[in-house]
C-alpha cells in the first residue's frame, strides 16, 4: 500500500532529479509506518547527498580557516616581539634606519586619535565652532533600537537600511 501512494506522489509531481521527503505518518497504512513515525523516507537522495556533502566540505573548510587563524595569531605575536626588539635596537643605537641583507629596517610613527570624554570634546566643539573634528556616522544600535526587533518600523529619514540573510551550519 505505501509504495503504491509513493508512486501516485511521485507521478502526481513529477519527479525525477528533485528529492521528496515525504513523512510517513501522513499514509494510511500504519500497520507499515508503526515504529518509523518519525522517520522520513528520501525517494531520492540527489539532493540530499549535495547538500550532505557541501555541509560537510563547509564545515571542514571553516575548521581549517580557525587552524589557520590560530597559527596567522601565532605569527603576528612572534613578529611583533621581533619589530619590539628591532626598535629597540635602533633606538639604543640611536638610527632612524639600517641597511641589512634582508632589507632597510626603519621607525615609523602610527598615531590614534580617540575621544576619551565625549561631553567635554562636544562642549569644545560647540564653543569653538570646530564641527570639521566630527565624522559623520550613525548608530546602528539606535537605528536598530527604533526599527524594533521585527524591523517594522522605517529607518529615520535620511538613512538606508539593508539587511542580508546567509546560512550558517553547525556542527552535528
Amino acid at each position: 500500500m505505501v509504495m503504491k501512494e509513493i508512486r501516485e506522489i511521485l507521478k502526481k509531481y513529477s519527479i525525477e532529479n528533485e528529492a521528496l521527503v515525504i513523512d510517513l505518518r501522513s499514509f494510511s497504512d500504519t500497520r507499515y509506518a508503526a515504529g518509523m513515525r518519525r522517520q522520513p523516507i528520501i525517494i531520492c537522495k540527489k539532493l540530499a547527498i549535495d547538500l550532505d556533502s557541501v555541509s560537510t566540505a563547509y564545515i571542514s573548510t571553516r575548521e581549517e580557516l580557525a587552524l589557520l587563524k590560530k597559527k596567522e595569531e601565532e605569527l603576528k605575536s612572534i613578529q611583533a616581539k621581533r619589530e619590539e626588539w628591532m626598535l629597540q635596537e635602533l633606538q639604543k643605537h640611536k638610527l632612524k634606519s639600517v641597511r641589512t641583507n634582508a632589507g632597510t629596517i626603519f621607525q615609523t610613527l602610527k598615531e590614534s586619535v580617540t575621544v576619551g570624554d565625549w561631553d567635554t570634546f562636544k562642549k569644545w566643539v560647540k564653543e569653538n565652532d570646530k564641527f570639521e573634528y566630527l565624522n559623520r556616522a550613525v548608530s546602528k544600535t539606535e537605528v536598530l533600537t527604533l526599527m524594533g526587533e521585527e524591523r517594522d518600523s522605517q529607518a529615520p529619514p535620511g538613512i538606508n537600511y539593508t539587511a542580508k540573510r546567509t546560512v550558517g551550519i553547525r556542527k552535528s
